[in-house]
């Protein structure tokens, strides 16, 4: 093979330099670990041969990731019951109260229907503000019943909304 042609059989070296380049590497990164020139690994990469052994490595490494990322998501759906009933049961019969408040905080932020709340700091009153919708408040009221934690709330009417709605939701302070 002659200096500045691409090659025309593949050496075991090049089929090394093919899965670095199928993994990402650069052709800087290529001649460095190879001590190639840049140039002499661009050469390499142009040859048809080379292009072909890299794209249907770099094939193989994403259906190779596909099946992992597939596996996982199989194995987390398999999991997933199992962790809500593991949560529920420390929120039920834990003996401390700070693991059965934890447990019910980990049920409610991890469920897919619960709207999450924004939290503003009332620097004034030294306190929290949370905006919640109503039903995501009901689940927080619920799982502090459940735990046995008294919950002090106070509420006030959305802007746009009647008062009057949130009755319904709250007693003023509950948990006492």
């Amino acid at each position: 093979m002659a200096s500045g042609q691409a090659p025309s059989e593949i050496k075991p070296i090049y089929r090394l330099m093919a899965v670095d380049k199928a993994l990402g590497m650069s052709n800087n990164e290529i001649a460095e670990k190879y001590k190639y020139s840049v140039s002499r690994v661009s050469i390499i990469f142009q040859s048809p041969l080379m292009r072909s052994i890299v794209q249907d490595l770099q094939s193989q490494v994403e259906q190779k990731l596909i099946d992992k990322a597939t596996n996982l998501s199989m194995r987390f759906d398999r999991l997933a019951p199992r962790a809500v009933d593991r949560l529920e049961d420390l929120m039920d019969h834990s003996e401390m109260d700070t693991v059965k408040l934890a447990s019910a905080k980990e049920i409610l932020d991890r469920s897919p229907n619960a709207p999450k709340a924004r939290k503003l700091v009332d620097v004034e009153a030294r306190g929290v503000v949370l905006q919640i919708p109503a039903v995501a408040m009901d689940n927080m009221l619920q799982a502090a019943r459940i735990i046995g934690e008294p919950l002090d709330v106070q509420y006030a009417a959305l802007a746009g909304e009647e008062e009057e709605d949130f009755d319904d939701y709250f007693d003023g302070t509950l948990g006492e």
